[in-house]
Formats: C-alpha cells, structure tokens, sequence
C-alpha cells in the first residue's frame, strides 16, 4: 500500500466518523428538546389556570342542564352570553364567563398538545399518560364545543384524543380493571 493509498483510507474514514458525530449530534438535540418540551407541557398541565380549567370543566360536566347544550344559541344561553347587558355585568354572568373561558383554555392546550404530537416534538408514551386520562374523562363536555363554531377550532385536540384512545389500546396492561381492584381490596379486607 503506499501513502496515498493509506491517506485516502484515513480521509474516508474521518467523513465517515463527522458524518457520524454531526448525526448523534441532531439525534441528541431532538431527544433533548423532546424532553424540554414535556417538561413544559407538565408544567402548564399542572398550572393553576389549567387546574381550574380542569375543574370548572369538571364542574359543567356535572350539572344536567349541560346536557340540554346542543347549539351555538343554547351554548350562549348556559353561559348568558354576552355578559355585558345594560345593566352591566353581575357577579353571577362573570362567573360564568369565566367558567366558558376555561372550556376555551383548556380547547387552546389540548388543541396545542395536539399539535405538537403531530409534528413530533413530544414524547407520545409520556404525554398520553400525562394527559389522556384527563382529557378521557372531560370528552363529554369538551368534544362538543368545536362543533358549535363555524371554523371548527381546535382540530388538534381531536388529533390528540385519536393518538389517546389508539394508545389506551396498545396500552391496557397500564390500566387495573376497576372491577378486579375492588375485587382485590374487598377480598383483602375479608381476610
């Protein structure tokens, strides 16, 4: 072998090994923001103006008059809105502002978390364990909402619930029956 031979070996493998490290290197940058980025999502899932959305949420759950909400129009009547009348603004129409402003916080984050799912700058596996469970059991109140404007807002949140439910199903050894736990506990208690 003589020298230009070796020096063309050495060159070809240093390409081969930047190559290498300028790919680990993007490789690693991505895994790092991934991780920043649900970090974030934690932080803002558990912010108090998300965890009041959480629970104003929760709360129009409950009440039965929800369930007559169907349009636009009986959306503005639950609500009574505008809240502003001629007499001005009472306690009682801020309150319910406040609490239709919350549906729309809690839209905007789920609808984001959406988003970001899709284009990949979120861990799936710890996002929907994150947040699945919440939005699961808020999909009665919060799937319908869209639906009552003409562009259709949120379309992430659909998104995200879809990735939910699909995961939920690759996933079920993560979930105890509800049954069996009881099962379990009343059986433990009776020994």
């Amino acid at each position: 072998m003589n020298v230009n031979t070796i020096t063309q070996l050495f060159s070809i493998i240093a390409v081969f090994i930047s190559c290498a490290g300028v790919a680990l290197s993007w490789r690693m940058g991505i895994v790092t923001r991934i991780n920043t980025n649900i970090w974030e999502v934690y932080k803002q899932y558990n912010s108090d103006d998300i965890k009041q959305a959480r629970a104003n949420v929760r709360a129009i759950m409950q009440d039965p008059e929800w369930q007559q909400v169907e349009d636009l129009k009986s959306y503005q009547l639950y609500f009574q809105l505008p809240i502003v009348t001629c007499d001005g603004p009472n306690e009682v129409r801020q309150a319910l502002w406040r609490q239709e402003q919350d549906i729309h916080r809690l839209l905007s984050f789920y609808h984001q978390i959406g988003v970001f799912l899709t284009r990949h700058l979120l861990d799936e596996d710890a996002t929907l364990f994150l947040l699945g469970g919440g939005l699961d059991d808020r999909w009665n109140v919060l799937a319908r909402v869209p639906g009552f404007f003409r562009n259709h807002p949120y379309e992430g949140m659909f998104v995200l619930y879809d990735c939910y439910l699909k995961w939920k199903q690759r996933h079920q050894h993560l979930y105890i029956d509800q049954h069996v736990l009881e099962h379990a506990i009343m059986k433990d208690t009776a020994d």
